[in-house]
């Protein structure tokens, strides 16, 4: 299955263009590289779930992987009054476990050249076709309580205070306008507004793409303990949409972090600093028969697949795994997080080990269960100076 598609073109009397194609947790995206006079953010599109599925069968009946590295016009090219004749192109290609592949070619093509473009070219046009456009309104509302806590110096006491948190994302047609708000206590909010008529429609576009059907999913309830995510929808026919759901994986659809990368990469090509609606928190929620694999890297920088059997592990936690050295254990920090079925496991399950448990600074006698604390790789490799 593609990876990875990079498709760069120098020719044709219109100058250089690149097409980049790529699967993210199974869904296939595609865009344009920008030019650097360009004053618009890049654009990201979704494919619709059936075109992306007929251009990856169509795509294995190419054989990319069986292409020379690099393709030169001949004497009897030459003769051929091809308009393709003066382009130079390049394409990276890389295929899920397999090594990443590169060709070229001047004025000349593997055989099966023009069906390839075709099947390119078609699936940026059948994309475009389905454009929804329908989407007039999207609000997009997180609400979380967070407890703060800090220390009375008049009553000589630690206190602990709920504050109410959160964070609205609103995209209108009529206005042409992306709002983003933070809103981190009663006292402070944080407003970003972002008037882009000329995107507007790509970006409601894409983001009904991504929420077509989701409301009719089944869902059972919502934990009152847990932070909330509200989406409301309003078509320009009228029709209205929406859910509120647990702010985790259950509540969100499978592909929302592509989301919200499609949406930030928007607002910080204009200026923002800093993630929207808190990942650690939607990143959670073990599914049936799932299982929950970590890439931990260690203080020599290698990295390592384990899993783990805890829901709470945040990506930048610290986490102890086992060493070759049996009498010592290593402090290694979590990387990715990654939820999957036996089927598609980043690493073969009987290849794979367990962490031992969470690394707290804070207590170090629950997390070296009674071991001295110079019995762990960790310390061996920074000073005190380091702390």
């Amino acid at each position: 299955m593609l990876e990875l598609l990079k498709l760069r073109i120098d020719g044709f009397g219109v100058g250089e263009s690149s097409i980049n194609i790529w699967t993210q947790n199974g869904h296939l995206r595609y865009s344009y590289d920008r030019s650097p006079l360009d004053t618009d953010p890049g654009i990201i599109v979704k494919v619709p779930e059936s075109i992306a599925d007929n251009f990856l069968d169509k795509l294995q009946e190419i054989h990319v992987y069986r292409w020379k590295d690099h393709y030169e016009r001949t004497a009897a090219d030459n003769r051929k009054q091809s308009p393709l004749m003066d382009a130079h192109w390049s394409l990276i290609y890389k295929e899920l476990g397999c090594e990443t592949l590169a060709f070229t070619g001047d004025g000349a093509y593997p055989k099966n050249w023009d069906k390839f473009i075709d099947l390119v070219t078609g699936l940026v046009n059948e994309s475009h076709a389905v454009h929804l456009n329908g989407l007039s309104h999207l609000d997009i509302v997180f609400h979380e309580t967070r407890t703060l806590k800090g220390y009375d110096y008049v009553n000589q006491c630690h206190v602990k205070k709920a504050i109410p948190y959160s964070e609205t994302l609103t995209i209108d047609r009529r206005e042409g306008v992306l709002r983003y708000t933070q809103v981190p206590n009663d006292h402070t909010s944080v407003k970003h507004e972002y008037n882009v008529p000329e995107i507007i429609d790509h970006l409601l576009g894409n983001c009904e793409r991504y929420f077509h059907d989701f409301e009719n999913k089944s869902y059972n309830h919502i934990d009152p303990g847990k932070p909330v995510i509200s989406v409301r929808l309003i078509y320009q026919n009228g029709k209205t949409a929406g859910f509120k759901r647990t702010y985790d994986r259950f509540g969100v659809p499978d592909d929302w972090r592509e989301l919200l990368v499609d949406l930030h990469e928007t607002m910080s090509f204009f200026g923002l600093y800093g993630p929207i609606f808190d990942e650690r928190l939607y990143r959670h929620g073990l599914k049936k028969g799932e299982l929950i694999y970590l890439s931990v890297s260690d203080t020599e920088g290698k990295s390592y697949y384990y899993r783990t059997l805890d829901e709470d592990l945040n990506i930048g936690d610290l986490v102890i795994i086992p060493a070759k050295n049996v009498t010592k254990k290593k402090i290694a920090i979590i990387s990715e997080i990654v939820y999957c079925t036996k089927e598609n496991v980043p690493k073969p399950l009987e290849e794979t080990g367990f962490i031992i448990g969470k690394y707290y600074e804070s207590d170090s006698d629950s997390c070296f269960d009674g071991h001295d604390p110079e019995d762990y790789d960790f310390y061996d490799d920074f000073d005190d100076d380091d702390f």
